[in-house]
């Protein structure tokens, strides 16, 4: 593992932009060279997420909230909802669908936090909302390109037994 300086500048770091411009990522786990922990920050405009609700079996995630306004959406079927805001600490350990989330721009500014998770492979994380499940294997999700040795979406209705 290359040893790299402790302190980052986000502002110099790449970003990844997605869904027209609505949703920027800046990976700075990847920077720092870590690899047991990520790190990432997320910038949502107004009315947007950007991810769809998700539980990940392996790993948990931490989020703290930079500045904006939103909502996080949580529970088997996103039915409970909290408003969050800027100082708020979001804590969602690793669990089954049931622990499902995500969060949403509900402000009429930039929602900004960070994002902390452990980086455990394999990883499998369930999207209720499509009926799917997401299998990592090699690195996390959000881990390292090369070290990912295969990422698989299934939809629960297409499983078959141990048999077939």
């Amino acid at each position: 593992m290359t040893v790299v300086l402790p302190l980052l500048d986000l502002t110099a770091l790449p970003v990844e932009i997605r869904a027209d411009g609505a949703v920027r990522l800046i990976r700075a786990s990847r920077a720092a060279g870590l690899e047991r922990l990520g790190c990432m920050l997320t910038e949502l405009a107004p009315g947007h997420a950007a991810w769809q609700r998700h539980a990940h079996r392996n790993n948990d995630e931490l989020v703290y909230v930079l500045a904006g306004r939103g909502e996080a959406e949580y529970g088997e079927r996103g039915e409970r909802r909290i408003s969050i805001a800027a100082g708020d600490l979001l804590c969602f350990p690793a669990s089954a669908a049931a622990g499902a989330h995500r969060l949403v721009n509900t402000g009429g500014e930039i929602l900004r936090y960070l994002a902390v998770s452990s980086m455990l492979a394999p990883d499998v994380v369930e999207y209720p909302d499509g009926g799917k499940l997401g299998l990592y294997l090699g690195a996390a999700p959000g881990g390292s390109a090369e070290r990912r040795q295969e990422t698989l979406y299934f939809r629960r209705r297409d499983a078959v037994a141990y048999e077939d």
